[in-house]
């Protein structure tokens, strides 16, 4: 199976990355001695601490200021979504963190510690030390000259799921983990995994939009209609309500997404039709709808680009259009750079 590392990155970032649900996630996984010593509620998202190219694409950072005891550090959460666990993980992060305290130096600032954490997201298990000198393996004689480091590792795939359940007392920061951790067992196991947790509880808008078109996206769904039979064919062999698909349903279609579908159908049977009396029904009525189509399917681009709720692929996803297309109405939109002459 071919992983997407940006579909993965931009549900992890856009659910998991916010900094309460985010210690959750901390708080449960690491290890014990580290995990005490962060502050409740001190987790500040730093959006420019991330520096240039030193990291591999593969790589997704979210960096975080934190207090850890009495002392306030960074914190840079690395995502890796890949088939198999990189052996050159722990180098690049270390280049990556020896990146940031030059960076310190060059703004005259003094360097302050900082804590890598590699969220390991795989169809394979982590099985590669945790120490630096490991991967190294140096003479003994030598160990205590060579750089080394520990990096605390979470890989999701050796949670079990009740442990997501008992340690994440955050029902809808369960619900994203164990969405992600099913993820590469196709769109039935993964929805499964997040209806069992998400039943009879009321999901933010965010959970809901993030988590179906991660769901369609990765498993190539053809409509939201689709995911609405798969959602509730699950439900039904797990004898669990249905008013849960009637909700995304609803949140969905106020995005514009399938209303927007729908009157473009309608409207462009109406254009048809008057078309068709001087042309030609059948000719008019396809046509129309053609064009219905297209003018309503700009108006809902434009609706969900203004929004911003929605990434330029996402919006491609829900309805179904090459991401160009998009962002050919996107720019569309932008205002003239020619000023007045």
């Amino acid at each position: 199976m071919t992983i997407d590392g940006p579909l993965h990155d931009r549900f992890f970032k856009s659910t998991l990355g916010r900094p309460k649900r985010m210690e959750h996630i901390l708080k449960a996984f690491l290890p014990p001695a580290l995990s005490a010593l962060l502050a409740p509620g001190s987790l500040v998202p730093l959006f420019s601490e991330v520096v240039g190219d030193s990291l591999d694409a593969s790589l997704l950072d979210m960096a975080f200021e934190a207090t850890f005891g009495e002392r306030k550090t960074r914190i840079h959460v690395l995502v890796e979504h890949k088939s198999s666990p990189d052996p050159w993980a722990h180098f690049q992060i270390l280049h990556y963190l020896a990146e940031l305290w030059l960076r310190d130096k060059k703004e005259s600032r003094s360097p302050i510690p900082f804590v890598p954490v590699l969220f390991y997201h795989g169809l394979r298990p982590w099985n590669l030390p945790t120490r630096l000198s490991e991967m190294l393996d140096p003479p003994s004689e030598l160990l205590p000259f060579v750089p080394d480091y520990l990096l605390p590792v979470i890989d999701l795939g050796k949670i079990d799921d009740l442990d997501i359940r008992e340690k994440i007392r955050d029902f809808e920061t369960s619900a994203c983990l164990l969405l992600l951790k099913h993820i590469f067992e196709g769109a039935r196991g993964s929805l499964r995994a997040f209806l069992q947790e998400t039943n009879g509880k009321n999901l933010s808008r965010d959970i809901i939009i993030s988590g179906m078109s991660y769901v369609i996206g990765v498993h190539h769904l053809e409509s939201t209609a689709e995911l609405s039979r798969l959602v509730n064919t699950i439900l039904k062999e797990e004898g669990m309500s249905q008013n849960v698909v009637e909700l995304w349903m609803e949140e969905l279609i106020q995005q514009g997404v399938q209303k927007g579908i729908q009157q473009g159908v309608q409207l462009g049977i109406e254009q048809g039709i008057q078309q068709g009396i001087q042309q030609g029904v059948q000719q008019g009525v396809r046509q129309g709808v053609q064009q219905g189509i297209r003018i309503t399917q700009d108006d809902t681009i434009r609706k969900l680009l203004n929004k911003g709720q929605l990434s330029v692929e996402q919006i491609a996803f829900f309805l179904d259009l090459p991401t160009d297309r998009i962002r050919e109405v996107l720019i569309e939109g932008l205002p003239s750079q020619n000023g007045p002459s």
